[in-house]
């Protein structure tokens, strides 16, 4: 497989969000709505002097298009010898014979490379199908499962179709899966973003997909199958069990793709671009994708948890710690000198033109003796062919890292970034979009630029109960509610400052938490020195020369500042998972994790306290919903916080007495 074709790299599903500064207002966002924005300017990266983000508008299309989306399961193989397959619900088979299947009926299908015969065994019995068969469902809830799957607990919700095809004097086996688009993206979104990821990160994930699936579909229609299961396009692994965040994003944009041009968007995605997009032409010499271009990400380089590594280079040549591969790198290159000191660190020429900063070469401006005298030389060294490797500090297989330097004191840190082509829309750099208050519509006009949302209606096709005539229905998409206007954006001089979000319009007002840099909030009434603003479930007011607005703002609201009266600190040294549930699973890690020394915080009152397996506190609070408050707990792995220490609760009267010896009271600055 040629890289040019590999749009998304492996990615590790399991996620964990943002730095301990904004994970309070991170809990909040993630478990409630925050309305749309357009138009928000950002100046986000200590090397970005200005980022625009856009939402991309919705339009909707009077068209119908087939919805049913051919999916080759290369996963289980190029050429699989044997399968074997459970009904899951009533199925009709037609090749060389037909028969039905009833639900939870398996059969096992053997095909050979030297004649092209597919065979079915079923119970006793086997017969001949033929080249080609095919497994179709009469229930719209039906499908099956394969053994030989990745996830064989997984339903593939659809027909199977299996087709034996001579290729270069042997027999080749097509396994394809033919699925409904938003069944089948059940089945990729949460293995291709995970889903612990924010709702909109999710949502502009499924847009992506979705519109991926769509653009592959009309490109491949006169071929066997549309896509296959793998990172060669999309990763598929059939329908999880149980519905999760990634199906509710697939639901909440039911129907939604991207279109640049009247055109199906190139929305090509990637785990992270290291702070800077890569262009589709830059890198595969493509073309008919110019809206894909080279620009600063701040976004992406501002999560924590973007593909990095790193390396500390010390001034002093001879230090303890320096790393001594690098040494002998650079005495080889000055055979004749003594280097006494590292005097700068610089990478230098791009491999592309300006913007890029994918940089080739790194000089060394050294200090050293030669024939007795002290001289500053500078030793240069191409990145991928004399570094990258020798010091393991490769993350891509590719050479397309992102090289930069930073003097602190005595040393420099090296850090090298990106993790995938680039290309499109980085999934780092969505989540931690979604994380500051942006919305899927902005995530998508930020990574695609001036794409528009079109929303289709998509066809189903299913065989009836009775019969062998297929029925098509349309699926209704869904129920798109408009952007909330009034929107700002916090804007600070240095990135790692934070906004304080106060409960009176005062410096000396209860502080209710603290905004990063970047945050979409909604303005609810702007004042000359302090505004009324919301973000997720938070009301308060901040300084109003830190926002900077779009429209214009209303001057007078009813709403009211939420008090946080109660509150708990978490004591481990490490994180703790927030979970869905009082639930703990071993191999999971929460929705939102919460690390040592913040507080959760409670606007009315603590619902809940209760310590579990000494000392991990599971506290039901009310976060968002109509009628009835969702639920959120805190609980830790193994028994415990990720670091092994627990959290304790602070509060009122209903904190049980386990816990109150190892309260701390605290303050509100």
């Amino acid at each position: 497989m040629e890289e040019k074709y590999h749009h998304k790299e492996d990615f590790p599903v399991q996620f964990r969000y943002q730095r301990a500064l904004c994970l309070l207002l991170m809990l909040f966002l993630i478990l409630s709505t925050v309305p749309g924005t357009s138009g928000l300017p950002a100046a986000l990266a200590e090397d970005t002097a200005d980022v625009a983000v856009h939402s991309a508008p919705l339009e909707r299309s009077a068209a119908t298009r087939n919805g049913m989306v051919r999916v080759r399961l290369l996963s289980i193989g190029s050429n699989p010898a044997s399968l074997t397959v459970t009904a899951v619900g009533a199925m009709a088979v037609s090749g060389g014979q037909t028969m039905a299947l009833s639900g939870g009926e398996q059969i096992s299908i053997s095909h050979s490379s030297a004649t092209g015969e597919i065979r079915l065994t079923r119970g006793s019995e086997t017969v001949s199908m033929g080249r080609e068969m095919a497994l179709r469902r009469r229930q719209t809830d039906g499908g099956f499962r394969i053994a030989q799957a990745r996830r064989p607990q997984n339903v593939y919700p659809g027909d199977l179709h299996l087709v034996s095809k001579l290729e270069s004097g042997a027999y080749r086996l097509y396994v394809v899966a033919n699925v409904y688009i938003e069944s089948y993206l059940y089945g990729v979104v949460p293995y291709e973003m995970g889903s612990s990821s924010a709702l909109e990160a999710l949502k502009a994930q499924a847009v992506a997909a979705r519109t991926y699936t769509l653009r592959a579909m009309n490109a491949n229609a006169s071929k066997v199958y549309d896509v296959v299961d793998t990172t060669a396009d999309q990763v598929y692994n059939g329908s999880p069990a149980e519905r999760d965040r990634a199906a509710e994003a697939v639901d909440a944009t039911r129907g939604i793709v991207a279109m640049n041009d009247g055109k199906l968007t190139g929305t090509y995605y990637t785990a992270s671009n290291g702070g800077q997009t890569e262009s589709a032409r830059n890198a595969w010499g493509s073309s008919g994708v110019n809206y894909l271009t080279v620009k600063d990400d701040p976004f992406d380089r501002m999560n924590p948890y973007s593909s990095t590594r790193k390396m500390t280079i010390y001034a002093a040549f001879s230090h303890a710690s320096q790393n001594q591969t690098l040494t002998r790198l650079l005495q080889a290159k000055a055979p004749n000198a003594t280097i006494l000191r590292i005097e700068a660190v610089t990478p230098h020429t791009p491999k592309y033109a300006a913007p890029s900063r994918l940089y080739t070469k790194l000089d060394f401006d050294v200090t050293a003796l030669v024939d007795g005298e002290t001289r500053r030389l500078t030793l240069t060294f191409d990145i991928f062919s004399e570094l990258e490797s020798a010091l393991n500090l490769s993350i891509n297989t590719t050479k397309n890292e992102l090289w930069s330097v930073k003097a602190d004191g005595e040393t420099f840190v090296l850090t090298v970034r990106r993790y995938g082509h680039g290309i499109g829309m980085s999934q780092r750099g969505a989540q931690q979009m979604a994380n500051l208050g942006y919305t899927y519509d902005q995530i998508l006009g930020f990574y695609y630029e001036n794409c528009v949302r079109m929303q289709y209606t998509f066809t189903h096709t299913i065989l009836p109960p009775v019969g062998d005539a297929p029925v098509t229905a349309t699926e209704a998409p869904a129920t798109i509610s408009p952007a909330a206007p009034n929107q700002a954006m916090v804007t600070l001089v240095n990135v790692e400052d934070v906004l304080n979000v106060r409960l009176t319009a005062s410096d000396n007002g209860t502080l209710l938490t603290t905004l990063p840099a970047g945050t979409a909030v909604t303005v609810l009434a702007k004042g000359d020195n302090w505004t009324l603003i919301r973000f997720g479930r938070i009301i308060g007011y901040v300084r109003t020369e830190n926002l900077t607005f779009t429209g214009t703002p209303p001057t007078q609201s009813d709403e009211n500042p939420t008090p946080i009266t109660r509150w708990a600190t978490v004591t481990g040294t490490n994180s703790l998972n927030l979970r869905g549930g009082a639930v703990h699973h071993p191999r999971r890690r929460g929705a939102v994790r919460v690390r040592g020394g913040e507080r959760l915080g409670e606007h009315t009152v603590w619902r809940e306290n209760r310590l579990l397996r000494g000392g991990v506190s599971h506290v039901q609070r009310y976060l968002s919903g109509q009628n009835e408050p969702d639920r959120a707990f805190c609980d830790g792995q193994d028994g415990d916080s990720a670091s092994g220490d627990p959290v304790h609760c602070c509060g009122g009267a209903d904190e049980p007495a386990a816990g109150r010896s190892n309260c701390r009271a605290e303050q509100r600055r």
